[in-house]
């Protein structure tokens, strides 16, 4: 089984050489890393080309986009790069575990329908500090792990499982090559495209140990919730921009032939239903028609499948209001509304 990497980079100059030192550092090394940096102003390329030459790391190619594409392009470019029977995705701030790729592998090999695998993560300051102590990591003694699976359904409108945590099969490479991909640059991003095509094509599972250090900082769109001043967490035209991205993505998998053949009924009519469910949400935005908010309260189990609880649900049905009417305060809640 060949092992690749496919890591995306923009300006990250600060933390790059801490998460190569981690994937070259693994306790079962990798095939080949392909790092796809999306003009960069900052020395994150000379930082890159530095390390590779230092270490002599012949099978560790960077490019360099001709063209600021945009983070969901600049992943795809990189994973179209691979030449691997699996892909780790990477980013280009966090830090791996040491046995992040022995445990990963040896998954694949026993789980043979497998196309995309989540592991658990941890999150670590701009310092490298712990922000929570639930690191619960597979020692190269216990290789015993918990694997859960997640169905098709899970992922249709709705993008929890993020990019960096995971490892895809090459099939989804192939999916990629011959099909294309929506830009998800403002809505699910690059990681909610594996997700959807592995659970139709195969299967998606999570590992419960963690795996990985996930980097929190202020340059990054993670964590956005704990950086919030106000209750609407960006612009109403952006918000408009996304719900049409979302509409655009899950029409881009209904045209496909070959993805909707490896689906039930039910997992179709479930994906026009959602489809319906952002028409309807975008249409409210734009008419601004209160009734039409009204209505879309007896869509509530949508907004329930997109959020994965009901506070959530709550909160993304008051934000279409809020969005559509401008309605926004300063505040210390620690929210954020998609």
């Amino acid at each position: 089984m060949k092992i690749s990497v496919a890591m995306a980079t923009y300006n990250g100059e600060k933390y790059i050489i801490e998460q190569l030192e981690s994937i070259r550092k693994q306790t079962f090394h990798v095939d080949e890393v392909i790092i796809n940096d999306d003009c960069s102003t900052d020395g994150t390329v000379k930082l890159i080309e530095d390390y590779l030459s230092m270490h002599h790391l012949i099978n560790w190619k960077m490019f360099i986009n001709k063209a600021n594409r945009g983070f969901s392009e600049n992943f795809y470019e990189a994973v179209k790069k691979t030449n691997g029977d699996i892909i780790f995705l990477a980013d280009q701030d966090d830090i791996w575990l040491s046995n992040k790729v022995e445990i990963t592998q040896h998954v694949f090999n026993n789980n043979k329908t497998l196309k995309v695998l989540s592991s658990g993560q941890t999150f670590i300051d701009s310092n490298g500090e712990n922000i929570d102590n639930s690191v619960k990591e597979i020692t190269n003694e216990n290789k015993k792990m918990n694997l859960r699976y997640l169905p098709f359904d899970f992922f249709i409108g709705s993008s929890v499982i993020p990019g960096c945590t995971m490892c895809i099969h090459k099939e989804i490479r192939e999916f990629l090559f011959n099909f294309g991909a929506p830009d998800l640059s403002k809505s699910f991003g690059h990681d909610w495209y594996y997700c959807m095509v592995g659970a139709a094509i195969g299967q998606f599972a999570l590992i419960d140990n963690v795996l990985i250090k996930r980097r929190i900082h202020e340059n990054n769109a993670s964590k956005a919730s704990s950086r919030k001043t106000t209750i609407l967490s960006t612009t109403t035209n952006r918000r408009n921009d996304y719900l049409v991205e979302i509409i655009l993505a899950h029409q881009f998998f209904l045209n496909n032939k070959y993805f909707v053949s490896q689906l039930a009924n039910r997992d179709i009519e479930r994906v026009k239903k959602i489809l319906r469910f952002f028409k309807k949400r975008f249409e409210f935005s734009i008419s601004k028609n209160l009734f039409s908010w009204i209505g879309l309260g007896f869509s509530f189990f949508n907004y329930y499948h997109c959020s994965k609880s009901f506070k959530g649900a709550v909160q993304l049905y008051i934000a279409d209001l809020f969005y559509t009417y401008n309605i926004n305060w300063k505040t210390q809640n620690k929210t954020i509304a998609k």
